[in-house]
Protein backbone atom coordinates (compact mmCIF):
# COMPACT_ATOMS: atom_id res chain seq x y z
CA UNK A 1 0.00 0.00 0.00
CA UNK A 2 1.31 3.32 -1.36
CA UNK A 3 -1.14 6.24 0.57
CA UNK A 4 -3.72 5.77 2.99
CA UNK A 5 -6.74 8.42 3.34
CA UNK A 6 -6.97 9.49 6.70
CA UNK A 7 -10.08 10.94 8.19
CA UNK A 8 -10.33 12.21 11.46
CA UNK A 9 -14.23 12.81 12.54
CA UNK A 10 -15.73 15.30 14.69
CA UNK A 11 -17.81 13.05 17.81
CA UNK A 12 -21.01 11.85 16.44
CA UNK A 13 -23.97 9.63 17.81
CA UNK A 14 -24.77 5.96 16.52
CA UNK A 15 -26.17 6.84 13.70
CA UNK A 16 -23.98 9.45 12.17
CA UNK A 17 -20.56 7.12 12.71
CA UNK A 18 -22.66 4.48 11.54
CA UNK A 19 -23.43 6.51 8.22
CA UNK A 20 -20.63 7.57 7.49
CA UNK A 21 -18.33 4.27 7.98
CA UNK A 22 -20.88 2.54 5.57
CA UNK A 23 -20.88 5.49 2.99
CA UNK A 24 -17.08 4.68 2.94
CA UNK A 25 -17.86 1.62 2.39
CA UNK A 26 -20.48 2.13 -0.32
CA UNK A 27 -17.74 5.26 -2.06
CA UNK A 28 -14.71 2.24 -2.13
CA UNK A 29 -16.81 -1.03 -3.46
CA UNK A 30 -18.49 1.32 -6.02
CA UNK A 31 -14.87 3.19 -7.42
CA UNK A 32 -11.43 1.02 -7.54
CA UNK A 33 -9.87 4.38 -7.91
CA UNK A 34 -11.51 5.83 -4.14
CA UNK A 35 -8.44 5.52 -1.78
CA UNK A 36 -8.21 3.06 1.37
CA UNK A 37 -9.65 4.40 4.04
CA UNK A 38 -8.58 5.05 7.81
CA UNK A 39 -11.30 6.57 9.61
CA UNK A 40 -11.03 7.83 13.56
CA UNK A 41 -14.06 8.73 15.68
CA UNK A 42 -14.81 9.34 19.01
CA UNK A 43 -19.12 9.64 20.25
CA UNK A 44 -21.00 12.56 21.81
CA UNK A 45 -22.96 10.53 24.13
CA UNK A 46 -23.06 6.79 25.42
CA UNK A 47 -24.70 4.79 23.43
CA UNK A 48 -24.55 0.77 22.13
CA UNK A 49 -23.92 -0.71 18.69
CA UNK A 50 -24.75 -4.04 17.78
CA UNK A 51 -24.00 -6.57 15.69
CA UNK A 52 -25.61 -7.29 12.41
CA UNK A 53 -27.57 -10.34 13.55
CA UNK A 54 -28.03 -9.50 17.01
CA UNK A 55 -31.48 -9.46 18.19
CA UNK A 56 -32.51 -5.61 19.41
CA UNK A 57 -34.52 -6.76 22.12
CA UNK A 58 -31.71 -8.17 24.33
CA UNK A 59 -30.44 -4.49 24.09
CA UNK A 60 -33.69 -2.18 24.51
CA UNK A 61 -33.76 -2.96 28.52
CA UNK A 62 -30.03 -1.10 28.76
CA UNK A 63 -31.76 2.30 28.35
CA UNK A 64 -29.47 3.57 26.14
CA UNK A 65 -29.73 4.74 22.06
CA UNK A 66 -29.03 1.33 20.05
CA UNK A 67 -27.63 1.25 16.64
CA UNK A 68 -26.95 -1.60 14.31
CA UNK A 69 -24.21 -2.01 12.67
CA UNK A 70 -23.68 -3.13 9.13
CA UNK A 71 -20.65 -5.35 10.32
CA UNK A 72 -21.16 -8.71 12.24
CA UNK A 73 -19.60 -9.41 15.70
CA UNK A 74 -21.12 -8.37 19.29
CA UNK A 75 -22.60 -5.49 20.75
CA UNK A 76 -20.37 -2.24 22.05
CA UNK A 77 -20.96 0.15 24.68
CA UNK A 78 -19.54 3.24 23.25
CA UNK A 79 -18.69 6.90 25.48
CA UNK A 80 -15.11 7.27 26.04
CA UNK A 81 -13.76 5.04 23.36
CA UNK A 82 -11.69 5.80 20.40
CA UNK A 83 -13.57 4.29 17.27
CA UNK A 84 -11.66 3.02 14.16
CA UNK A 85 -12.71 1.96 10.43
CA UNK A 86 -10.47 0.59 8.05
CA UNK A 87 -11.80 0.52 4.13
CA UNK A 88 -9.75 -1.36 1.70
CA UNK A 89 -10.26 -3.62 -1.36
CA UNK A 90 -8.13 -6.43 -2.60
CA UNK A 91 -5.93 -4.89 -5.50
CA UNK A 92 -4.96 -1.84 -2.02
CA UNK A 93 -4.29 -5.02 0.21
CA UNK A 94 -4.39 -8.54 -0.46
CA UNK A 95 -4.64 -9.43 3.04
CA UNK A 96 -7.84 -8.43 3.20
CA UNK A 97 -9.65 -12.06 2.09
CA UNK A 98 -8.20 -13.17 5.03
CA UNK A 99 -9.79 -12.44 7.91
CA UNK A 100 -7.70 -13.25 10.46
CA UNK A 101 -4.71 -11.94 9.16
CA UNK A 102 -6.45 -8.23 8.79
CA UNK A 103 -7.16 -8.58 12.76
CA UNK A 104 -3.80 -9.46 13.28
CA UNK A 105 -2.17 -6.32 11.02
CA UNK A 106 -4.83 -3.54 11.96
CA UNK A 107 -4.62 -4.67 15.38
CA UNK A 108 -0.81 -4.83 15.48
CA UNK A 109 -0.69 -1.34 14.28
CA UNK A 110 -3.11 -0.31 17.34
CA UNK A 111 -0.30 -2.37 19.46
CA UNK A 112 2.25 -0.54 18.27
CA UNK A 113 0.60 2.62 19.46
CA UNK A 114 -0.03 1.75 23.08
CA UNK A 115 3.67 0.79 22.86
CA UNK A 116 4.90 4.18 22.39
CA UNK A 117 2.47 5.34 24.89
CA UNK A 118 4.38 3.08 27.36
CA UNK A 119 1.50 0.98 27.99
CA UNK A 120 1.68 -2.71 27.87
CA UNK A 121 -0.72 -4.47 26.04
CA UNK A 122 -0.61 -8.38 24.13
CA UNK A 123 -2.82 -10.19 22.02
CA UNK A 124 -5.00 -12.44 23.22
CA UNK A 125 -3.86 -15.40 21.69
CA UNK A 126 -4.78 -19.09 22.11
CA UNK A 127 -3.24 -19.68 25.20
CA UNK A 128 -4.04 -16.68 27.74
CA UNK A 129 -5.15 -17.77 30.19
CA UNK A 130 -8.65 -15.63 29.47
CA UNK A 131 -11.85 -16.37 30.37
CA UNK A 132 -14.83 -16.04 27.07
CA UNK A 133 -17.97 -16.23 28.22
CA UNK A 134 -19.48 -15.97 24.58
CA UNK A 135 -21.64 -12.94 25.85
CA UNK A 136 -23.65 -10.62 23.82
CA UNK A 137 -20.98 -8.25 24.80
CA UNK A 138 -18.03 -7.52 22.79
CA UNK A 139 -15.96 -7.18 25.72
CA UNK A 140 -16.68 -10.74 27.28
CA UNK A 141 -15.55 -12.54 24.43
CA UNK A 142 -12.15 -12.98 23.17
CA UNK A 143 -10.40 -13.98 20.31
CA UNK A 144 -6.41 -14.70 18.98
CA UNK A 145 -6.06 -11.40 18.01
CA UNK A 146 -8.04 -9.04 20.53
CA UNK A 147 -5.40 -6.68 22.36
CA UNK A 148 -5.63 -7.10 26.17
CA UNK A 149 -4.38 -4.69 29.09
CA UNK A 150 -4.01 -6.40 32.20
CA UNK A 151 -6.86 -8.94 31.62
CA UNK A 152 -8.78 -6.66 30.09
CA UNK A 153 -10.11 -6.46 26.64
CA UNK A 154 -8.92 -2.93 25.00
CA UNK A 155 -9.71 -3.49 21.83
CA UNK A 156 -11.66 -6.21 19.50
CA UNK A 157 -12.92 -5.48 15.74
CA UNK A 158 -15.42 -6.77 13.20
CA UNK A 159 -15.63 -7.46 9.69
CA UNK A 160 -18.39 -6.58 6.40
CA UNK A 161 -16.94 -7.44 2.63
CA UNK A 162 -18.92 -6.76 -0.41
CA UNK A 163 -17.01 -8.16 -3.55
CA UNK A 164 -13.67 -7.36 -3.19
CA UNK A 165 -13.48 -4.62 -0.67
CA UNK A 166 -13.91 -4.54 2.77
CA UNK A 167 -15.41 -2.83 5.92
CA UNK A 168 -13.80 -3.11 9.05
CA UNK A 169 -14.64 -1.75 11.96
CA UNK A 170 -13.12 -1.51 15.83
CA UNK A 171 -13.24 0.59 19.53
CA UNK A 172 -9.95 1.05 21.77
CA UNK A 173 -11.48 0.81 25.27
CA UNK A 174 -8.86 2.28 27.92
CA UNK A 175 -9.32 2.18 31.67
CA UNK A 176 -6.72 5.59 31.82
CA UNK A 177 -7.86 9.12 30.15
CA UNK A 178 -5.90 9.27 27.60
CA UNK A 179 -4.75 12.58 25.46
CA UNK A 180 -7.21 11.77 22.25
CA UNK A 181 -5.02 13.67 19.70
CA UNK A 182 -1.73 11.90 21.20
CA UNK A 183 -3.43 8.77 20.57
CA UNK A 184 -4.31 9.49 17.39
CA UNK A 185 -0.97 10.63 16.12
CA UNK A 186 0.11 7.22 17.59
CA UNK A 187 -2.14 5.56 15.63
CA UNK A 188 -1.56 6.81 12.69
CA UNK A 189 2.87 6.31 12.80
CA UNK A 190 1.61 2.38 13.82
CA UNK A 191 -0.46 2.49 10.48
CA UNK A 192 2.58 3.96 8.37
CA UNK A 193 4.83 1.55 10.36
CA UNK A 194 2.90 -1.81 9.81
CA UNK A 195 1.47 -0.63 6.35
CA UNK A 196 4.19 1.11 5.13
CA UNK A 197 1.65 3.33 3.28
CA UNK A 198 1.75 7.46 3.28
CA UNK A 199 -0.84 9.36 4.95
CA UNK A 200 -2.75 11.71 3.85
CA UNK A 201 -4.95 13.61 5.70
CA UNK A 202 -8.37 14.84 4.16
CA UNK A 203 -12.21 14.99 4.96
CA UNK A 204 -15.05 13.04 3.22
CA UNK A 205 -15.58 14.04 -0.33
CA UNK A 206 -19.14 15.85 -1.13
CA UNK A 207 -20.46 12.84 -2.20
CA UNK A 208 -20.08 10.64 0.30
CA UNK A 209 -21.03 13.48 3.06
CA UNK A 210 -24.32 13.60 0.98
CA UNK A 211 -24.28 9.69 1.44
CA UNK A 212 -23.62 9.75 4.92
CA UNK A 213 -26.32 12.08 5.48
CA UNK A 214 -28.76 10.20 3.38
CA UNK A 215 -27.85 6.63 5.21
CA UNK A 216 -28.64 8.18 8.55
CA UNK A 217 -31.87 9.76 8.16
CA UNK A 218 -33.32 6.81 5.92
CA UNK A 219 -31.31 3.62 7.34
CA UNK A 220 -30.02 4.09 10.59
CA UNK A 221 -32.38 6.02 12.34
CA UNK A 222 -35.45 3.90 10.81
CA UNK A 223 -36.70 1.52 13.51
CA UNK A 224 -37.25 -0.97 10.79
CA UNK A 225 -33.51 -1.21 10.77
CA UNK A 226 -32.69 -0.60 14.08
CA UNK A 227 -35.05 -3.70 15.60
CA UNK A 228 -34.03 -6.16 12.27
CA UNK A 229 -34.04 -9.06 14.15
Amino acid sequence: MKTLRFILSERGDGPENMAMDEALFIAKSENDSTPATLRLYTWNAKCVTIGYFQKYEEFARMKLPVTRRMTGGLSVVHDRDLSYSFIANSKDCPFVYDQLKTYEIIHTAVKKAFEEMGEQVDFAGPGRDLKSRKGALCVESFFPHDLVASGKKVLGSCQRRRGRTLLQQGSIHFDKKFNVEEMVQRIMNGFRNVLGADLTKQNPTKRESESAGQLRREKYHDPAWNRKF
